[in-house]
């Protein structure tokens, strides 16, 4: 199924979710391209709102709104400690390294009214995928180090 996403109801979308970009622009592998139907300025989608469209799947919350806020953005902050995504990858400058950072409560809250079709889960069953998923990797390193202690001994 693919994941759908309606920006319609962002205050400002146009600005908060669009950056202009030059004409001869190197499209990225996950950019998002459309033409600025006023300007005709060629806009890719902010890394920001890319991140939380796709986040929207792992924090089981399929919309950004003034009653879910806080616990979209606890989820948020949850699945960026445990997993290390929706997070941004952005530059200084065209020659410097990619860094990643996470998304901020303002740039969160920027982004009331956005909306995917990504599957809800309630505060249990996302903690509970939580864990499930905290376990399964810890058991996975575990096997992992046990394989090597293994194939050393065997060695």
């Amino acid at each position: 199924m693919s994941l759908n996403y309606n920006l319609g109801k962002i205050v400002d979308r146009d600005t908060i979710c669009w950056e202009d970009v030059p004409d001869d622009y190197s499209r990225g592998m996950m950019d998002m391209i459309r033409v600025d139907e006023d300007t005709g300025q060629q806009q890719r989608m902010s890394p920001i709102t890319s991140a939380i469209i796709f986040g929207t799947m792992t924090i089981g919350l399929n919309a950004v709104t003034e009653k879910n806020f806080d616990d979209f953005h606890d989820r948020m902050i949850i699945v960026q400690t445990v997993y290390d995504t929706v997070m941004i990858m952005e530059r200084s400058g065209p020659d410097d390294p990619f860094v990643k950072r996470p998304i901020s409560y303002t740039e969160l809250r920027q982004h009331i009214g956005l909306t995917t079709n990504a599957t809800s889960m309630t505060k249990r069953e996302f903690k509970e995928q939580i864990m499930k998923n905290l376990y399964r990797d810890a058991t996975r390193e575990r096997h992992i180090a046990e394989s090597k202690i293994a194939e050393a001994d065997n060695a």
